[in-house]
């Protein structure tokens, strides 16, 4: 996007120039942490007058990984296109995506409604360092506590006649690892036993353990109104726990990859309409996170078609509505495979897909049956390519000890002539093997299923979605400074 001049001059926007000097030790920056080290290449660096305008002219490069202001006489913005670790030394750095600073503070990203929650914002000092807790008095009220009181003021003030549809998304079971000082010394007991390598552990349970008491409080509310009886409750995690903080024991590594560990995750269905039936019972279908919009539109009776993405021409949901089944209507299982997503640098540069940039989505994993209905029916998985986090954690963990997680290459399987069979790959049969221990990805006696199942990978691939999502827009930072008191919102008039 094109600035004009006034708005140009309202962010100190320097002259362009095509400077290409190094970068000097300590200025680079991490993407989404603001942390800087080691040297690299400069797109940009010259005087402005603040970090605002620093911000805005990284914002205004398609090559800008991040930006370093350096606070001292010669106010000097380094622009740099590549990343490494380290420390800030005092100076003020942000990144492409995540960070526009002002004059007068960090962008806040905080809404109700049709506007900013202004008055819902803690004051500055209200801070907590990485897997520290969070302080606790009347001016700090912690950002969990805000969604759940936001949450129950829903539910109090909905009429009784009418129909609710409620998505909470806690924060609290996520980076940056914090939580209320009370919440953490509720667990004190975990490093007293265990010693001071327990203490991820302990913050982690203690960030599971509130967000179940505030479930639990919402639950409470729900039947005191006498809305529980009819109302459906569907909890669902979204990925495996991060290998350091949580614990997927005893499944094979953890978030930011494909095995068992990052992918199979804890769901629940409860509540009054839940038909006894179903009550206690075990679902041991495919089952994936986006099947609940199909799932809850059947039983709301609506249609889960996005006719205004149709418009566009973008490509139909792949949700499967998967309630009969769920409470036994029907023995026919709606979902037979599920491809797992990666992206285009995870064969040879990024196994994290952490990289910058308009990547391509591709499959790098199926899960599927294959077999015939009933109790023959075998749960296989194939994985092809560099897949991160290959490892296990033992019972108690975090500990104190690394776990032994390295990244490796599956390859690619090669098919014979007719395309009947091959071998390749890293191949589990989930039905006796959950935990992904014995690789059966080059015994020639599954060549037929590693082809199968290839095909199915290399049939999802020809359909995968990658979205271009363009570059930032420095208007987004001149909206929340001059329309929005320093908070995030729309900007496109």
């Amino acid at each position: 996007m094109v600035l004009t001049a006034e708005e140009r001059a309202e962010l100190n926007l320097p002259p362009t120039t095509s400077d290409l000097a190094q970068c000097p030790a300590k200025f680079t920056i991490l993407p989404n942490m603001g942390i800087c080290k080691s040297a690299s290449h400069v797109i940009w660096n010259g005087k402005v007058l603040n970090q605002s305008a620093c911000c805005a002219k990284c914002a205004d490069s398609d090559a800008c990984v991040g930006w370093t202001f350096h606070h001292d006489s010669t106010s000097v913005c380094f622009i740099c296109n590549g990343t490494a670790g380290g420390k800030t030394n005092g100076r003020v750095s942000g990144c492409v995506g995540s960070a526009c600073v002002l004059n007068n503070g960090a962008v806040t990203d905080l809404w109700s409604g049709s506007a900013p929650a202004i008055a819902l914002k803690p004051p500055s000092h209200c801070k907590a360092q990485k897997n520290n807790p969070w302080p606790e008095n009347s001016s700090c009220v912690y950002e969990d506590a805000l969604f759940e009181s936001e949450v129950q003021r829903v539910v109090q003030n909905h009429p009784l006649d009418k129909p609710l549809f409620l998505f909470w998304a806690p924060h609290i079971v996520h980076g940056p690892a914090q939580l209320p000082e009370t919440a953490f010394e509720a667990l004190s007991f975990i490093e007293d036993a265990d010693g001071p390598g327990a203490k991820n552990r302990q913050n982690y349970l203690g960030r599971v353990k509130y967000i179940d008491s505030a479930f639990g409080r919402l639950v409470a509310t729900l039947k005191a109104r006498n809305m529980y009886a009819n109302c459906l409750i569907g909890m669902s995690s979204d990925n495996g726990g991060p290998l350091g903080s949580a614990n997927n024991y005893p499944l094979r590594g953890g978030k930011h990859s494909n095995w068992q560990g990052g992918v199979r995750v804890n769901a629940f269905l409860s509540g009054g309409f839940l038909p006894q039936a179903a009550r206690g019972t075990v679902y041991n279908e495919l089952m994936t996170a986006w099947d609940w919009m199909a799932t809850f539109s059947a039983v709301a009776g609506v249609d889960p078609t996005d006719h205004r993405a149709a418009a566009a021409g973008l490509p139909p949901i792949d949700s499967i509505n998967q309630w009969d089944r769920l409470v036994s209507k029907t023995d026919v299982a709606p979902r037979t495979f599920i491809p797992l997503g990666s992206c285009s640098d995870a064969p040879d540069k990024d196994a994290f897909c952490q990289s910058k940039g308009n990547q391509r989505t591709i499959v790098n994993g199926i899960v599927a049956y294959v077999g015939h209905e009933g109790s023959a029916r075998t749960l296989w998985k194939l994985l092809i390519g560099r897949i991160p986090l290959a490892g296990w954690t033992w019972q108690k963990y975090p500990n104190g000890t690394a776990a032994n997680t390295p990244t490796i290459s599956c390859g690619t399987p090669v098919l014979t002539m007719n395309g009947m069979g091959g071998v390749g790959g890293c191949l589990f049969n989930l039905t006796a093997d959950p935990n992904e221990h014995n690789d059966l990805g080059h015994n020639v006696e599954h060549a037929e299923i590693i082809a199968t199942l290839f095909t199915m990978l290399q049939k999802s691939n020809s359909t995968t979605f990658s979205p271009n999502r363009g570059t930032v827009d420095p208007s987004a930072c001149l909206a929340a400074k001059n329309r929005y008191n320093n908070t995030w919102g729309p900007w496109i008039q």
